[in-house]
């Protein structure tokens, strides 16, 4: 008889031999498809290459001039294809979203049909399309309307520290200012914060630190890696430990769950009157929007079944049309956290890029600011004039065409092995756009592509537009767009009334930036220089 011991090590020897033969076999997946790809490291694939201090849609680019318009990479065990044809980015968002209606992530996040912390941006499917819907109403036109005063309100506080750092030095990093007044701005419509208090919360630098660590932390290497311990292990260990390990998604998570209780229970402590009368103020936060629709435990599993039964089903016209408008507690929070992240970063990230850009072309900054005057007379901007500042979003697309900051998050995973083009796409495989390439494209958008011309936006007429990747596309298209448009427009408004934005000696002439799923300028150094005060002194 065999030992124990030597059965033993037969076994593991044997287990380990089949796993090199497996893992070779999964190196070749896109060369023995005849798609060409980086070569990839044995467990962690191209992982290494995409996350770390280089930002992953820079490397993108570099393998997209390297390989061409389609090219295969892989996140570990998972085989990802990198698109950049503007054909099949339009199918893959648009055309065939039944099929790519998932997006491509972390393992850590666990199974995203029963994990309870999910959000929209997570969600897939049924789930996805029911967190949606919910939120809709959060971003409509007679809402953002609503907003405008807070908006408004943390752009003058801001404008009031932006004057204090020009009256102290020539050049400063204005980024750091815009950070603050886009997490005021987002803490006062989505929590209900009622005053501004930039400078003054711990929140925003739980914000901060979250948005850098997110994607590319060790947690995320080791999911990629071994997808199943990520899915099953991983993602209730980071929970279970977030508070010890101090992490700060998990810290501003609590914080958040706690606000919302808070709410809850005043909510119940105040009365139906009382309630009626608020939802009747001139401004409703995302928390009073969210709480209405609570549901609870028996008809969060009812819904969760639903959403794994009907699957793909789910996304049909007539599924559509019945979808339950209620979510849990976890649901909520994890919503508010959504646009919390989301909504502070990417505002920041744009109007810092936006005003270098205008530092570096003068007579750009000269026709925002001449647009500017003649539409908004008013001393305090109202939502129909931030709609006519045509030059003005030409300018903001334009620099947002170029530096396109969080396009790292439009990626799909094929729930149903389809085609993209002439490519067949097997279930399980993510998609990956690198819309930097596209926005970049000469055939496309001409022989100036690599140029800042925001003419371009407005010499279309009434062509059709080069495909604009900027928000994302198709049916997931960014909810914040007009959220973000309004916010970045009317800051610019305030500033530019009252100063120029100014090339200083110390201003970069190329932006260093940090960052994976969102890249983040590390500093964007200009000076503020008064205007003519006796033309625009009113405004001041």
């Amino acid at each position: 008889m065999v030992p124990l011991f030597l059965q033993l090590a037969l076994i593991l020897l044997c287990s380990m031999f089949a796993f090199i033969v497996m893992m070779r076999k999964h190196r070749k997946y896109w060369s023995n498809r005849g798609i060409p790809s980086p070569t990839p490291q044995l467990i962690s694939g191209n992982f290494g290459s995409l996350y770390g201090d280089y930002p992953s849609m820079f490397q993108l680019r570099d393998w997209t001039r390297q390989y061409g318009k389609q090219y295969g990479v892989q996140y570990g065990w998972r085989n990802a294809l990198v698109i950049s044809d503007p054909a099949m980015v339009h199918e893959l968002l648009v055309t065939k979203f039944e099929y790519f209606h998932a997006r491509h992530l972390s393992p850590i996040f666990g199974n995203l049909d029963t994990n309870k912390w999910i959000s929209m941006f997570l969600a897939r499917g049924g789930r996805w399309k029911r967190l949606r819907t919910i939120a809709n109403p959060a971003f409509s036109v007679a809402n953002l309307k609503k907003c405008m005063c807070l908006i408004d309100d943390s752009v003058k506080n801001a404008i009031n520290f932006l004057e204090k750092a020009r009256n102290k030095v020539e050049a400063f990093n204005i980024h750091r200012y815009f950070v603050e007044m886009s997490f005021d701005v987002i803490a006062r419509v989505a929590l209900g914060q009622r005053e501004s208090r930039q400078f003054e919360t711990e929140m925003a630098h739980l914000a901060i630190e979250s948005t850098q660590k997110y994607n590319n932390t060790p947690f995320d290497y080791v999911g990629f890696a071994f997808p199943w311990f990520g899915i099953h292990l991983l993602e209730p260990f980071i929970n279970w430990s977030g508070l010890l390990r101090k992490d700060p998604l998990i810290i501003l998570k609590k914080q958040l769950m706690d606000e919302l209780m808070a709410r809850k229970k005043q909510r119940r402590e105040s009365g139906e009157q009382q309630q009626q009368q608020q939802q009747q103020r001139a401004q409703v936060d995302f928390i009073d929007l969210f709480l209405e629709t609570e549901q609870n435990e028996q008809q969060q599993q009812q819904q969760t079944e639903q959403c794994q039964n009907e699957g793909e089903a789910m996304l049909s016209k007539t599924a559509l049309q019945r979808v339950e408008k209620r979510c849990t507690l976890e649901e909520i929070t994890t919503q508010l956290l959504l646009f919390l992240l989301a909504g502070f970063d990417t505002s920041a990230n744009t109007l810092s890029l936006v005003c270098h850009a205008l530092a570096l072309h003068a007579e750009v900054q000269a026709k925002v600011q001449e647009e500017i005057d003649s539409v908004c007379f008013d001393e305090d901007p109202t939502y129909e004039q931030l709609s006519q500042l045509k030059y003005t979003e030409a300018v903001v697309k334009e620099t947002l065409r170029l530096l396109p900051i969080a396009t790292n998050v439009l990626n799909r995973t094929c729930c149903q092995t389809t085609t993209l083009g002439d490519i067949t796409v097997e279930k399980g495989t993510a998609v990956v756009c690198d819309i930097l390439s596209l926005h970049h494209d000469k055939t496309v958008w001409g022989e100036d592509a690599d140029e800042f011309r925001p003419e371009r936006w407005l010499e279309a007429g009434q062509q059709q537009l080069p495909p604009f990747y900027a928000f994302g596309g198709g049916p997931r298209i960014c909810i914040g767009m007009r959220f973000a448009m309004i916010e970045e427009k009317l800051t610019l408004v305030r500033i530019l009334r009252k100063y120029s934005i100014v090339q200083t000696a110390d201003t970069e002439k190329e932006l260093a930036f940090s960052g994976q799923s969102v890249i983040t300028p590390k500093a964007v150094t200009v000076g503020l220089k008064m205007r003519d005060e006796e033309r625009h002194g009113t405004f001041e």
